[in-house]
């Protein structure tokens, strides 16, 4: 069996490579951010995470639209397998409609999400090699003050 070197230029080339969704991915990972201002919540409704991607994809001429049972697989793709990622969110919380406006909803159907370091630690297993990820923003400071992740 072949064993191929893991170098900088190979994990580039993993990068030039990756598909709009996995780009897209690859970039929450990257900003240590699910979505502008909200850093690495513990849990997000489901329908705001699909409008991110959708979002991404129009702002980089890809126009893709993921159907729900597409993304889900994804999104258990790139999250470990003994992970249980989707539950409904408790409280109300902020969704995007259909429309794109946003209204408040009790309860709504959310993904799970591990901390950033384990997605991370995941995706380069998926993927292979390591990748040079950037700071997350305020991460050290919240470890340091033993703050929990939020569930928005």
């Amino acid at each position: 069996v072949r064993d191929v070197p893991k170098t900088d230029a190979l994990q580039a080339q993993k990068e030039h490579t990756f598909t709009v969704i996995e780009e897209w991915w690859y970039s929450k990972l990257q900003d240590g951010e699910i979505m502008e201002g909200y850093g690495w919540p513990s849990g997000i409704p489901r329908a705001n995470l699909r409008e991110s991607l959708t979002s991404y994809s129009k702002a980089y001429g890809s126009h893709l639209r993921s159907n729900a049972t597409a993304f889900g697989q994804f999104v258990r793709r790139v999250l470990p397998a003994d992970w249980d990622t989707g539950k409904r969110l408790a409280g109300i919380h902020k969704v995007i409609s259909g429309d794109g406006e946003m209204i408040d909803i009790d309860r709504p159907n959310g993904y799970m999400l591990p901390s950033l370091e384990v997605c991370r630690r995941h995706w380069e297993h998926v993927f292979g090699g390591k990748f040079k990820w950037e700071d997350a923003p305020g991460t050290t400071i919240e470890k340091s003050l033993g703050l929990q992740e939020e569930v928005f």
